[in-house]
């Protein structure tokens, strides 16, 4: 609807132009009515144009076709007004030749008292419709909303409407008859000076002022912009006696335009010096694209405005699986996040962060705004940094040790050899949770646990590296001691407590208790360790913890009697026959005291697996015993 004002306006121009050519014939053929409906016809032209331009190339409306679409209501209205009153005149000029022609008629018959009696009557007629005439003008005038003024030969006010006065802010009273009004409306001098030039030349017969814009103070002090049309005013005689201004208000039109154009200023300072590439894609062509955009792409802006988007691909199937992934996106309204391997006009390949959002989704080929990122570098950092994490994370869970990662509040992160360490099968079961609450209430000494631990903790948290031993307990199977170190490391902004917890060996206690070897299994049985004893003469398992039992998955009696052979392949990784293998490894913890080797192990119900091996040598009496102990390697 909104395309149809520039046409409506060229409609109500057009009929002003022809109701000026009709007032010509009534204004007695004067030429200052035909140049009226010259420019009349000229405005209807250029409406005409406008609204053909608007229509091939659509944008929003501006209020500038309202305003002339007020205009050329008014026009109409006051070439109606103005042909009524032109009528009435001519019909008053009839009546009074008419009756001028009668007194003429009868003036034989009548005295010359008679006559000059009845030629005053019809010049009373006369005045009272010019009268009635002028009444209706001057309310025309003062009704329009628009500025309406007019000067007399001595540039004295004659006529100061209403748009005047709300347009200048001085009433109708203030500048009536007075010709120095022109110093309240530009206090410039210079100003002021080409004015009442421009006003003189006018009553001089000079050619009318169209369109010419100036800035007036108002009475109040606030500035106005105003666009004139101002001409002569002539007299029966042809004389100028006076000078007509029609002025527009175009402050609130000026402002707007002003912010648009500074809105449009900042939008290109944004999209020009944008650390990300900016582009508009259209039927898949590049129509637009910010330095940066051309920068990242390898092209120069000349190049990539209006270059198929295909150059920036590797290959034809790269093309057609990024639409294919793309538009259905884009297509529902949403944003297409990804991240794409482009090349360079060099034939480089480098990855690219592409964000993209279509102008209208129902039509997602005709328009699209993306961003363009390289993040080429910023890949291989990240690549980097998930290999260190793998890195981390092997080490962090193949180590044999207990690792857990706390702070003060709680436990974030441990290892599987934790979890097994305190009999949990889940993370869950720990995270969260307190060092303490795997602690008894107090240590063998008496000790609080929670406040022995708290002061530990504290101690490395100001970068102490701390190393205790330390009473903890097993889920469902007791306590057990464990050699702790702690240190810390920082995380971004905050510390991480490291601690690091490794079972005090059983070998000790054994020795212990072999006095008492009824209390022997009940002691093992407590250990988070696997732990088996092997008689090293017979070469014959003795017995086996419930740790152990876990990880062969076997009972106590399938086990008893069978030698480390019996419960393992026939050759080792490296090709050695297992037989020997753990022959040599017993003779040198028999030798040594103690000894560490990876070992591969099997069972009646399990595959091979590899675990960790401490043999300790214990020599009670006459048979040689081996403590053994297992930690079971995560793959």
């Amino acid at each position: 609807m909104v395309h149809l004002i520039p046409f409506l306006s060229t409609l109500l121009q057009l009929i002003a132009a022809l109701l000026a050519l009709r007032l010509t014939r009534l204004a007695r053929g004067s030429w200052g009515w035909l140049l009226l409906a010259l420019a009349m016809l000229l405005m209807a032209l250029r409406r005409g144009m406008a609204g053909m331009e608007n229509l091939a190339n659509p944008r929003p409306m501006p209020a500038s076709e309202l305003v002339s679409l007020l205009i050329s209501i008014f026009m109409v209205a006051g070439m109606v007004g103005v042909g009524h009153l032109l009528r009435a005149g001519r019909r008053a000029e009839l009546a009074l030749l008419e009756a001028e022609g009668k007194s003429k008629a009868e003036g034989e018959r009548m005295t010359l008292l008679d006559a000059a009696a009845r030629e005053a009557q019809a010049r009373e007629g006369a005045n009272q419709k010019a009268a009635e005439l002028g009444r209706f003008l001057e309310l025309v005038i003062d009704a329009a909303s628009m500025w309406i003024s007019t000067l007399d030969a001595e540039g004295r006010v004659v006529i100061w409407n209403r748009g005047a006065e709300e347009i200048s802010g001085y009433a109708r009273e203030e500048v009536q008859g007075r010709s120095d009004f022109w110093a309240w409306l530009y206090p410039d001098p210079e100003i002021r000076a080409r004015m009442a030039s421009e006003v003189a030349s006018l009553l001089r017969g000079g050619n009318q002022t169209k369109g010419e814009e100036t800035t007036l103070h108002r009475k109040d002090g606030t500035l106005r912009k105003v666009t004139w049309y101002v001409c002569p005013i002539y007299g029966r005689d042809g004389q100028t006696g006076g000078t007509l201004a029609v002025g527009h208000d175009v402050t609130e039109l000026r402002g707007t335009q002003e912010d648009l154009q500074r809105t449009r200023t900042i939008q290109n300072l944004i999209l020009d010096n944008s650390a990300m590439g900016i582009a508009l894609v259209r039927n898949r062509s590049f129509q637009w694209m910010n330095a940066r955009g051309a920068e990242i792409l390898g092209l120069s802006l000349q190049e990539a405005q209006g270059s198929p988007t295909r150059n920036v691909y590797p290959d034809d199937a790269s093309y057609e699986a990024f639409a294919k992934a793309a538009y259905p996106v884009m297509a529902k309204g949403g944003y297409w996040d990804t991240r794409w391997r482009l090349r360079k006009p060099s034939g480089n390949l480098f990855w690219c962060r592409l964000v993209g959002k279509a102008l209208d989704p129902e039509h997602v080929e005709e328009g699209g705004v993306w961003l363009i990122e390289d993040i080429t570098t910023k890949m291989a950092v990240e690549s980097a940094l998930a290999e260190s994490e793998e890195r981390f994370r092997g080490a962090f869970e193949g180590t044999q040790d207990a690792l857990i990662l706390l702070t003060p509040k709680g436990i974030f992160d441990c290892n599987h050899q934790a979890l097994r360490l305190f009999g949990l099968e889940d993370k869950s079961e720990i995270l969260q949770r307190s060092l303490k609450d795997f602690c008894p209430s107090r240590q063998p000494g008496g000790e609080g646990s929670e406040e022995g631990l708290g002061h530990h903790l504290q101690s490395a948290l100001v970068g102490e590296f701390v190393h205790f031993q330390w009473h903890f307990r097993r889920q469902g199977m007791g306590e057990f001691p464990a050699e702790v170190y702690l240190n810390t490391f920082p995380v971004g902004k905050r510390k991480v407590l490291l601690a690091c917890l490794r079972p005090v060996q059983i070998a000790t206690g054994i020795v212990r208790d072999l006095e008492r070897e009824a209390d022997l299994p009940a002691f093992l049985d407590r250990s988070p360790l696997a732990t088996l004893i092997v008689d090293a003469q017979r070469r014959q398992i003795v017995y086996c913890n419930r740790e152990a039992l876990r990880i062969l998955k076997c009972r106590m009696e399938e086990i008893l009697g069978m030698g480390p052979e019996d419960i393992s392949p026939m050759f080792q990784p490296d090709g050695r026959l297992t037989r020997t293998f753990t022959q040599e490894m017993d003779a040198m913890a028999l030798h040594g005291g103690s000894h560490r080797f990876r070992h591969i192990h099997r069972s009646p119900h399990r595959e091979d697996f590899a675990v960790d091996v401490t043999l300790t040598a214990l020599q009670p009496g006459y048979s040689p015993l081996l403590v053994v102990n297992w930690a079971e390697v995560s793959e």
